[in-house]
């Protein structure tokens, strides 16, 4: 949701449950995405891989109205349509909201992106801080993603894994800040220039994805 990655990611488990024998070890790219701290994504998105369906939305911006509680809380419920349009949060209200096609229901699981840099920034982690509590009101399990860790440590590109001091101290003040424990962070590297599949890149999109069913599948027997 925050910083940069959200895009890049889609595209590491497009690569990862790529089955076309035409492309069987080029990087796909459905999201676009950049190495910036500026939005790409200017609407909402939806990908199927097997039995996972990711939502891409566009990302926070400190000095743009993109989210508004009512935004977000439409998101979660799924109620805004693939291709609603980042400009048209702003002016979106309880009158005005789009028809969405059929009955849906809210999503499984919110992945929160930030950047190593944006947590050095209050108003990204008080903005991710309100938006987390949404989720929570709603039960809805939430993971937080905190990427570009390749940015602090260039080895850690071939490695996201290893112990890195500085990665603590940033996984430790988000979840101090927001009162979390440190298995909702998850360091992550963004591959966004690769155009072949590596074992690095397949391997941590593997660990994201089994890292959220994990927390989908906690939250789920916590409440019942």
């Amino acid at each position: 949701m925050f910083g940069t990655g959200k895009s890049a990611f889609i595209s590491s488990v497009a690569t990862l449950f790529n089955e076309d024998p035409r492309f069987p070890n080029k990087k796909l790219s459905p999201a676009f995405s950049r190495p910036s701290g500026v939005t790409v994504t200017s609407e909402l998105k939806r990908y199927a891989f097997n039995n996972v369906t990711l939502d891409d939305t566009w990302g926070w911006e400190e000095l743009r109205k993109l989210y508004t509680g009512l935004v977000f809380q439409l998101m979660l419920a799924r109620k805004l349509v693939p291709s609603f349009k980042m400009d048209q949060a702003a002016s979106l209200n309880v009158l005005n909201i789009p028809a969405s096609s059929g009955s849906t229901a809210p999503v499984d699981l919110v992945l929160f992106f930030i950047t190593c840099e944006a947590v050095e920034r209050e108003a990204y982690l008080e903005q991710m801080e309100l938006h987390i509590k949404e989720a929570q009101s709603l039960n809805i399990p939430f993971l937080i993603l905190l990427t570009q860790i390749d940015k602090v440590e260039p080895s850690l590109k071939t490695n996201p894994y290893c112990a890195n001091p500085t990665i603590q101290e940033l996984v430790s003040k988000v979840c101090s800040r927001i009162e979390l424990d440190e298995s909702h962070v998850v360091p992550v590297v963004n591959y966004t220039k690769e155009t072949e599949r590596t074992w690095a890149m397949d391997r941590a999109a593997f660990v994201t994805l089994y890292r959220a069913f994990q927390r989908h599948e906690e939250s789920r027997c916590s409440s019942t």
